[in-house]
């Protein structure tokens, strides 16, 4: 069980890798958000991907269509309870999560301990799992909460994430890219957005477009994305120079990770579309601020070749917002973010 957000999905399914290669055997359902559930359409380890509409029944309560909204929240829960799980992973750790794995009815319901969980949600569990220390990756802090089944995260190769994506995924991307950035140099895409709630994890915008230039004078093909909502933020990245990157058409997920496998690096911040890119293999070059990069950037057990740019104090709380996070996003220079790309993207032959 893992509901959202985006990122948080994609954290997770090295989880999925690694359980099912312990139980190669054991029927997997995920629970999962509407939004968020395209990613895991497809996905050979899982037997179905269970969706908890919780746009649905938020809105039907905003009209004040109560009965509607009880009887989809009834449907669901009854579904969850028919299902007679025997063993239930909350890799939330959230009261709305851990609600919905007692609703299954499990004798089994693996969650974080107090401390970690939010909102008393391990009070809910019948087994609490402690990290092993503070600051972790999400992604280890995932695989120790599979530690109570026997799993070894050791295991080799090193558990990975995989998003499945179709032919006609692979066909828009590749018509995309082709009449964007043919493939005779390097393919860098910028990512300047965020959600308008997290919108302190930002770099500012006028330094993506200068960024853009510095690119596109070095030889590199720059494209840029973002998601609904976000064409002003792009508009404006394209006047801050005299040589706009080539937009890339709005989106879903799978078509955007299609996209990503065929970029040399992606450039942006603590976003979903970042850790889409590392999921897909593309090279990452992480912003960092508002958010903590050990928690947060791209898992690298395999080396792959990412890196992290933070300009805020190493003793710092995991989150800040607001003019402090402002202050350390904009600390990353300009200059620290060419050279970087520089340094990682690599001429084509």
């Amino acid at each position: 069980m893992r509901l959202g957000a985006v990122g948080d999905v994609i954290r997770a399914l090295p989880a999925l890798d690694l359980l099912r290669r312990t139980f190669p055997d054991a029927d997997v359902d995920w629970l999962v958000e509407e939004r968020c559930a395209d990613l895991l359409q497809g996905h050979p380890d899982l037997r179905q991907v269970v969706i908890f509409r919780r746009k649905a029944l938020v809105r039907a309560a905003s009209r004040l269509r109560l009965l509607t909204s009880y009887g989809e929240l009834r449907r669901t829960l009854a579904a969850l309870g028919e299902a007679r799980y025997q063993t239930v992973v909350d890799l939330q750790g959230t009261l709305k999560s851990a609600l919905l794995s007692r609703a299954t009815g499990c004798p089994i319901r693996i969650g974080l301990a107090a401390g970690h969980a939010k909102e008393f949600a391990h009070r809910f569990y019948t087994q609490c799992v402690q990290p092993s220390r503070g600051r972790i990756s999400r992604v280890e802090r995932n695989f120790q909460l599979l530690s109570p089944l026997g799993v070894d995260p050791g295991v080799q190769p090193p558990p990975r994430a995989r998003i499945f994506l179709s032919e006609t995924h692979r066909a828009w991307a590749v018509g995309v890219l082709a009449s964007l950035a043919p493939a005779d140099r390097p393919r860098v895409l910028l990512y300047p957005g965020t959600s308008r709630r997290q919108a302190y994890k930002r770099w500012p915008a006028e330094r993506f477009g200068t960024l853009a230039g510095r690119l596109h004078d070095d030889g590199v093909q720059v494209l840029i994305a973002g998601g609904p909502g976000e064409e002003e933020l792009i508009r404006t990245v394209c006047e801050a120079t005299s040589t706009p990157p080539a937009v890339v058409p709005s989106s879903d997920l799978r078509q955007l990770a299609a996209v990503l496998q065929g970029v040399d690096l992606f450039v942006g911040g603590d976003t979903g579309p970042m850790h889409l890119a590392w999921a897909v293999g593309a090279r990452v070059l992480g912003l960092f601020g508002a958010t903590d990069p050990v928690v947060n950037a791209p898992y690298d057990a395999r080396q792959s070749g990412h890196r992290v740019l933070y300009a805020g104090p190493e003793s710092r709380p995991y989150r800040v917002k607001g003019e402090q996070a402002r202050q350390w996003m904009e600390a990353i220079s300009l200059d620290d973010v060419h050279r970087a790309c520089g340094e990682m993207v690599q001429p084509r032959p």
